[in-house]
């Protein structure tokens, strides 16, 4: 509702919308299932024969291996398809009817991208998508969508929490409230690329399985927001330190020793940081 009314400088507005958009991308994940990425077996055995291992690398050599392979999946791969996003947040997944809405409209923008001469690759996948689905059936249309709206519902999450600590970021140490919120915000972010890496499906078109180099660099993004978010908080507690009178760091001592609960988000965001290493 702030952001209707163009109170675009309003953090919790901007909070408050990824929050949406990553419960309405979580509902359709979970209807999804996990397709290509971590799954349980219960067909579990030990194999009778020792497996062949694959061939050893360096360390420098393996990581080369690894980018090489991502970028070999990622030219085969778009994350969404259209020139905008709006109508993954406009039109429902679960309606057929509104996914015909939703590829009329993206149709109609590929032509005006054909029109303007955009980015003859992308133009190219696009329309292969775009006639995959009109010749589809509903499931397989349904699978489709599904996978590039979880993944244009996770780019305007990822970008509303950005912009939301940018403006917290601009407003530090003006209020303890927006140090707070903004502590919570980088520790959703880093929970939100955390996530990625533990269900290891990459959404888009087609959905597949995160390569070793995309864990990592998500891994390394999460690990620089839980950073973010634990500094916060301890500077926030250091400056109400230092405004504490002798009698009250004392008693706030006391406290500490007899509570073990107090320090528990930092103690909960090293954790974090300490999962992504």
């Amino acid at each position: 509702e702030d952001l209707c009314q163009r109170d675009l400088g309003n953090a919790e507005g901007w909070y408050r919308a990824a929050q949406c958009l990553a419960l309405k991308s979580d509902l359709i994940g979970d209807r999804l299932g996990l397709l290509l990425g971590f799954q349980r077996s219960n067909n579990f055995s030990i194999p009778r024969t020792r497996q062949t291992q694959g061939p050893m690398y360096g360390l420098e050599d393996l990581m080369s291996a690894q980018q090489a392979e991502f970028s070999e999946q990622a030219a085969q791969w778009v994350p969404y398809i259209g020139q905008t996003l709006h109508p993954y947040v406009q039109h429902q997944w679960s309606s057929l009817s509104s996914l015909m809405e939703c590829l009329n409209h993206t149709q109609a923008q590929l032509d005006e991208a054909d029109s303007s001469h955009g980015n003859e690759n992308v133009l190219r996948t696009t329309r292969h998508v775009c006639t995959r689905l009109s010749k589809s059936g509903s499931v397989a249309t349904q699978q489709i969508w599904g996978g590039m709206f979880v993944n244009a519902l996770r780019v305007l999450t990822n970008r509303c929490l950005c912009i939301a600590m940018f403006i917290l970021n601009e407003k530090r140490g003006q209020s303890e409230d927006d140090a707070t919120l903004f502590s919570e915000v980088c520790e959703t972010l880093g929970v939100s690329m955390y996530s990625g890496i533990m269900a290891s499906q990459k959404y888009g078109y087609p959905m597949r399985v995160l390569t070793c180099y995309e864990k990592r660099e998500l891994a390394k993004a999460a690990k620089s927001c839980f950073r973010q978010a634990a500094d916060s908080v301890s500077t926030d507690e250091s400056s109400d330190q230092e405004s504490m009178t002798g009698k009250e760091k004392d008693q706030s001592k006391g406290n500490e020793d007899g509570d073990s609960s107090v320090s528990r988000e930092t103690w909960d965001l090293a954790f974090m940081i300490g999962k992504c290493d």
